[in-house]
């Protein structure tokens, strides 16, 4: 880049999601994830509708996303990230060229078997 060229601003998407309303029960890991990646396409189309060919460089999804809605213990309601997470947020992040955010309570196999990684 030269002296004389701006450097691009970077686009960062967020959102406000009413995980916990009564009225949108948690509806199963497969369609959180749905969900979720729809407003990622939505973060994408905004930003490229606003900022052209730059597009969306960030997703920061809400407070545990995944998890959010479900009633439980930590260890009941978290998930693997490797898997259906890491898949289906992957494909998002390859199509809209992004980063993204991904909060939730994690569980993770480890060496001794079952740890919670709890943010």
């Amino acid at each position: 880049m030269s002296r004389h060229e701006a450097p691009r601003k970077v686009v960062v998407g967020t959102c406000i999601y009413p995980m916990y309303a009564s009225k949108n029960p948690w509806p199963e890991l497969d369609g959180r994830l749905g969900q979720l990646a729809g407003l990622i396409d939505d973060m994408a189309e905004e930003a490229e509708a606003t900022y052209g060919s730059g597009g969306l460089d960030l997703a920061a999804l809400p407070e545990v996303a995944v998890n959010g809605g479900l009633n439980g213990d930590a260890e009941s309601v978290s998930f693997p990230f490797r898997g259906a997470v890491q898949e289906r947020m992957g494909e998002v992040a390859r199509r809209h060229q992004c980063y993204i955010v991904v909060p939730m309570f994690l569980a993770e196999e480890g060496e001794d078997g079952w740890y919670l990684l709890v943010e």
